[in-house]
């Protein structure tokens, strides 16, 4: 791994950080340039280990009449969805941010969108992995995995505003169109299986 990859990607998760945390200084932390845009897509290689790991708690904790699939063609499966869902979604905003008129920002977004996406998937596998543990009584588990993604979601949203620069319902718009798109994708893959 690269000296500068790695320094950049560690500066960047500083800035999705600060994002989380509201600081109006974190874009600073990002390579905004085309440079940074291409080495955010490394990113996905960062997401994809924690995200598969989620796929296969989700596994163990799906009800019983549900037919389970072996594990490495699911985990196969899964990253191929993953990847599509990745390069989908960068591809499906560029008309979007056009629609919404914020072409301008699209690039800072995506780098945005691309970090952001590891603390995501971390906070996620964090509460995915105490749920399947079932330390935790299943209602106060239940709800710290609600919670967890009503923090996803608001994240999200906040860096659609910070990243595009626009409007909260702009922002709002960015996050039910990737919602519905990773729907879509795994409703496509669902059918495959």
């Amino acid at each position: 791994m690269n000296a500068g990859w790695l320094a950049e990607a560690l500066s960047s998760l500083r800035g999705a950080l600060a994002i989380a945390l509201l600081d109006p200084a974190a874009e600073r932390r990002f390579n905004l340039s085309l440079a940074g845009f291409k080495v955010a897509f490394g990113a996905m290689a960062l997401v994809l280990p924690p995200y598969l790991l989620m796929g296969r708690i989700g596994a163990m904790l799906a009800p019983p009449e549900v037919e389970p699939v072996a594990a490495l063609p699911a985990m196969l499966i899964d990253a191929v969805a993953f990847v599509i869902r990745w390069f989908g979604f960068v591809a499906a905003m560029v008309p979007l941010a056009m629609a919404v008129k914020a072409q301008a920002t699209y690039v800072r977004f995506i780098i945005f969108w691309s970090w952001a996406s590891l603390l995501q998937v971390t906070l996620l596998l964090g509460v995915a992995a105490l749920h399947a543990s079932q330390l935790l009584p299943p209602g106060l588990s239940r709800s710290l995995l609600l919670l967890a993604y009503v923090a996803v979601f608001f994240y999200a949203f906040l860096v659609a505003r910070v990243g595009l620069k626009c409007s909260v319902a702009v922002a709002i718009i960015v996050v039910l169109f990737e919602v519905v798109l990773n729907v879509l994708v795994d409703r496509g893959f669902d059918a495959i299986l």
